[in-house]
């Protein structure tokens, strides 16, 4: 991971590279401390461009935080294009007594193979 010059909105994104895994990935942390009451929904937002050959798939999961672990509420993505690309997910239906929400940009290459660089700016996670 290193910073990049290569930014959708101000100076800088961040670069995520594979090493020798087929997947990478950037998690929001330390994660986001809310009280959650049930039905609260999120909004969580990222752009990310690939670099180089579009050999990826990028997704954001967005999860809730409940005791012993994490529960996916939401998963959404597809973002497969070298130019900048919004992946929007909104959650719905988030169970009472959650302690926070957490959202994880994952960049898996297609088909099995390597994923390419990816920028990642402009992450978002709001309650609605």
């Amino acid at each position: 991971m290193s910073r990049s010059t290569t930014a959708h909105s101000g100076s800088f994104s961040c670069e995520v590279c594979p090493t020798s895994s087929k997947t990478v990935s950037l998690s929001a942390t330390p994660s986001p401390s809310v009280s959650i009451v049930a039905g609260a929904s999120f909004y969580a937002q990222v752009w990310v461009m690939l670099e180089g050959t579009s050999t990826s798939e990028v997704r954001i999961d967005v999860e809730e935080l409940v005791s012993g672990g994490r529960t996916l509420v939401y998963q959404k993505g597809n973002a497969t294009s070298t130019s900048w690309q919004l992946i929007q997910a909104n959650t719905g239906g988030v169970v009472a007594g959650g302690t926070g929400m957490t959202f994880t940009i994952t960049d898996v290459g297609k088909d099995g193979g390597v994923p390419s660089c990816v920028l990642v700016d402009d992450a978002q996670l709001m309650a609605q």
